[in-house]
């Protein structure tokens, strides 16, 4: 093969690889934006790099430090030297991404209490 078509495999390869980052990235922010519930969106982007990266195994994990919450994306894959450079910059972004689902599932949660909070003292006002 010659230096032309292993330049031109590699540009293909590239592109596609380029493509797939650019829809799983569009498909996360869209499940970010439009879940509410914050377990429903980590198995949605769980599911998603599953079938996308075809990993054997995938997990989303909740910690609780002092009261912030963090999360741990883990990613395993059979196949030798899997995830490598090229990948770090989707990681990346999903890992902030994941972060951001987090943090709006709490914001949500927040306003839920104080919408309770709320309709109680509004209903004790009505009974006085």
């Amino acid at each position: 093969m010659g230096d032309y078509s292993k330049a031109s495999n590699l540009i293909l390869r590239e592109k596609r690889e380029s493509e797939q980052k650019l829809a799983m990235l569009s498909e996360i922010t869209r499940l970010v934006s439009s879940l509410l519930h914050l377990q429903d969106v980590l198995d949605a982007i769980v599911d998603l790099l599953t079938r996308e990266f075809k990993l054997d195994a995938c997990s989303i994990r909740l910690l609780d430090d002092d009261g912030n919450m963090i999360g741990v994306l883990v990613t395993a894959s059979k196949k030798k030297n899997y995830f490598h450079e090229r990948y770090n910059d989707v990681i990346y972004i999903i890992a902030n991404q994941i972060g951001l689902a987090i943090k709006i599932s709490q914001l949500y949660d927040e306003i839920y209490g104080f919408s309770r909070e709320l309709e109680k003292r509004f209903r004790k006002g009505q009974e006085s």
